[in-house]
C-alpha cells in the first residue's frame, strides 16, 4: 500500500527478462513492439491489467487462428509484467496508413 492505496508490486528485472523471452517465443512470430509487424502496443494499451491477463489466459479459445498460450502460469505472469512495462515505456511508431 502506498498512501492508503493498493499498488501492484514492481516487477523484478528477472521477470522482465523472462517476459521478454516468453514474448519472443510465444508472441513474436506475429507481433512486434512499436514495429511495422502487428504492433501489440495499441492492443495492450486499451486493456486494463486484468483485461490483459484474461486475454493472455484465453489465447486460442476465442479466436481460433491464434495459438493457445503454451507457457506455465509463471511464464504468463512474466509476460504480463513485461507487456505492462512496455505499455508505458515504449512509444508507438508513426506508421503511415495504407491508402
Amino acid at each position: 500500500y502506498e498512501n492508503g492505496t493498493r499498488t501492484a508490486p514492481k516487477p523484478l528485472a528477472a521477470d522482465l527478462s523472462k517476459g521478454a523471452a516468453v514474448f519472443s517465443r510465444q508472441c513474436g512470430v506475429c507481433h512486434g513492439l512499436g514495429s511495422p509487424r502487428i504492433d501489440i502496443l495499441p492492443r495492450v494499451r486499451r486493456l486494463t491489467e486484468e483485461g490483459l491477463a484474461a486475454q493472455i489466459k484465453g489465447e486460442g479459445k476465442r479466436l481460433d487462428y491464434r495459438p493457445p498460450f503454451s507457457g506455465t502460469p509463471e511464464d504468463r505472469r512474466a509476460l504480463l509484467a513485461y507487456l505492462n512495462g512496455m505499455r508505458s515505456h515504449h512509444r508507438i511508431s508513426n506508421i503511415p496508413e495504407k491508402p
